[in-house]
This record gives C-alpha cells, structure tokens and sequence, in this order.
C-alpha cells in the first residue's frame, strides 16, 4: 500500500512539472486598436487596469496610433473574455485585436488548430494557407503567426484569421 502511494506521488510530481514548464504561451504579444485613449492620464489607466490581468507581462499604449501594445507572460492562458473587459471597465472600446501566436498545427475533427500545451486557437481561413498549415502538421513544427482575433462566433474557443506566417 505505501508503495502505490510513493507511486503516484511520484507520477503527479512529474506530472506537474511536465505541466508548469512549458516554453512559451500560444499568445506571446497583442496589438489592440483602442478608441478613447486621448491623453496620457487615460493611456496610463488603460495601462495600469490591462497590468492587473494575470498574463499581461508589460503594456505599451501609444496616444499617436491609438492602440496597446501588449507581451504576454509565459506559462500563461489568454482570454479575450477579460482583456476585452478590463478595457471596458476602463471606458475605452476596441476597433480590433491582433495576436501573435507560436505553437503547434494540428488537425481535430476536420478543422486545422495552432495548439500549444494548454490552449488552442481555431483557423478560421486555413484553405488560403492550407499547403503550409499541411506541411506544419504532418512535420509537428512550431509555427508563428500573425493574426486577427475572429469575433463572428459565439463559442468560447479562440478563432482566428491568420494575416501572416512569419
């Protein structure tokens, strides 16, 4: 008895730190077009409330181009639902979202996925890239990419359009 205990102790001890060590984040950066950001006060709220955010690493909000720049922290989950709303609580609104992803390509029930550890993000337009998305997923190569978010569907699954593999 105490050596199946040792056992799966053990087995969750790997287990974690196979889970806690990932390389990176599926999203590593954003780029939010935010209306509303009219003065440096307002760019430093914007900042400061977007900072509380768990896997928000350090934001840039530039008055000029009226948008964010944002790094997101490794071994983190982005989720539109409370970036979206932390700028909303902060009274701005957004024009769009761009995120730049690493991770995976993968196939799951017909659709094609950039994946990482923990989270995954729905190709919306894979046919204008399918030969290279392909290549990425019969080889199990990281790829990076750049991509808009895709607000057209109401499920909770990260749907993007790709702008372009770097």
């Amino acid at each position: 008895m105490r050596v199946g205990r040792k056992v799966k102790l053990l087995f969750a001890s790997l287990l974690a730190c196979v889970t806690f060590h990932r390389a990176h984040a599926l999203v590593t950066q954003i780029e939010s077009g935010i209306d509303g950001v009219a003065c440096s006060t307002c760019g430093y709220m914007l900042q400061k409330s977007l900072k509380k955010l768990d896997f928000i690493d350090d934001v840039k909000v530039s008055l000029i181009s009226a948008k964010a720049l944002i790094s997101i922290k490794e071994n983190t989950i982005f989720t539109t639902r409370a970036f979206d709303k932390a700028i909303l609580e902060s009274g701005f609104s957004q024009r769009y979202l761009k995120l730049d992803l690493k991770g995976k390509v993968i196939k799951s029930n017909g659709q094609l996925l950039v994946k990482d550890n923990t989270q995954s993000a729905r190709i919306v337009n894979a046919s204008a890239y399918s030969s290279s998305l392909n290549t990425y997923a019969a080889n199990s190569k990281i790829i990076s990419l750049k991509a808009i978010v895709d607000r057209s569907n109401n499920t909770n699954q990260l749907s993007i359009i790709i702008e372009k593999i770097l």
